[in-house]
């Protein structure tokens, strides 16, 4: 099965506006959600891109491989095998083949890392011939020593088109403050595990394919740009290197040449509208990057970096901006 699914990140204050919104008045399941995740010592799973998983749904238990898949502009898109077992203890006979070359040949090195243990209220809508399932999530991710809140919607395709995923989160962001959330409870799980400095990121390669046509490259080159932007996010929002900063701005200027380029295949209103977005990001992440690298203890250089990060990170927090990232994926 392949799911697909759109991740947003709530502030707790903000939880009975979800409850309460107009949109997700149908009738309701509410149940408590206890997962086990498993790897090896040296977490060979993760290296490979995989998650395993004992869920609790009441009093079943079902047993969960994913892949590692694609996530861009929130939205997550994996390969993934359920199937229901008796016990906390993995049964590897009951994973498909397909699924189970995934694992390392020695089962017995693997076992339970973390747990998640949260609250899950969800609202099953129906819209333009599309079945989604909006999860509200309340908890915690817990290894042995460490601890993390979440405090979540997931919107989960369950048939039709991925837009109308787009378009329930646009109609939530109108009445309900949120960001776009990149990270798994996984994630989350294997960063509480092995902490580690936050880093910035650099583009990676875009590889096209000589058969691609002229608008399959531009997507691909758009979500490109979207995955350089959104992976320096963590570093500029909570770290204090401010080539985070600089990796955005070089994620919106690749951007903007993308969109000029395609200019001409571009509906005008749609391109005026989404180039006056994306300069009101760039406005703000573009600083002078001479003074900014210099590596000085001058009082007027770091007033000016703390006035910056000060401005990127209310921008980062801004519906404005979450809007934009939306709007880019539902139009894409």
């Amino acid at each position: 099965m392949i799911e697909t699914e759109l991740k947003l990140l709530l502030n707790p204050k903000d939880i009975d506006k979800v409850k309460q919104h107009p949109l997700l008045r149908q009738q309701t399941d509410s149940q408590r959600l206890y997962s086990i995740y498993f790897d090896t010592v040296e977490h060979d799973l993760l290296r490979n891109k995989i998650g395993f998983r004992i869920r609790h749904i009441g009093d079943k238990k079902v047993q969960t491989l994913k892949t590692a898949g694609s996530g861009i502009g929130g939205l997550h898109t994996r390969q993934e095998w359920e199937t229901f077992i008796t016990s906390d203890t993995p049964d590897y006979e009951k994973i498909p083949a397909a699924a189970l070359s995934y694992l390392p040949d020695n089962f017995a090195s693997i076992k339970p890392i973390f747990i998640t243990n949260f609250k899950r209220i969800t609202w099953l809508l129906t819209i333009e011939n599309s079945t989604i399932e909006v999860a509200l999530d309340q908890g915690k991710v817990e290894t042995t020593t460490d601890s993390r809140s979440i405090s979540e919607i997931e919107l989960e395709l369950k048939s039709g088109s991925k837009i109308i995923l787009y378009k329930v989160a646009l109609l939530l962001l109108n009445d309900i403050p949120f960001t776009i959330g990149n990270k798994s409870k996984a994630a989350i799980g294997y960063a509480l595990c092995k902490p580690k400095p936050l880093e910035f990121y650099t583009a990676n390669l875009l590889k096209l394919n000589h058969d691609m046509t002229s608008e399959q490259v531009f997507i691909h080159t758009i979500w490109h740009c979207l995955q350089h932007l959104q992976a320096n996010e963590d570093i500029v929002l909570y770290g204090d290197n401010i080539e985070g900063i600089h990796q955005m701005w070089i994620a919106l200027q690749h951007l903007l040449f993308c969109l000029n380029l395609y200019e001409p295949l571009i509906p005008k209103k749609t391109y005026i509208n989404l180039y006056q977005e994306i300069e009101w990001i760039n406005s703000i992440l573009t600083i002078d990057w001479n003074v900014a690298k210099l590596e000085s203890i001058q009082p007027k250089v770091v007033a000016k970096q703390s006035n910056d990060y000060i401005q990127v990170r209310e921008m980062l927090r801004s519906q404005r901006y979450t809007r934009i990232l939306l709007s880019l994926g539902k139009w894409l």
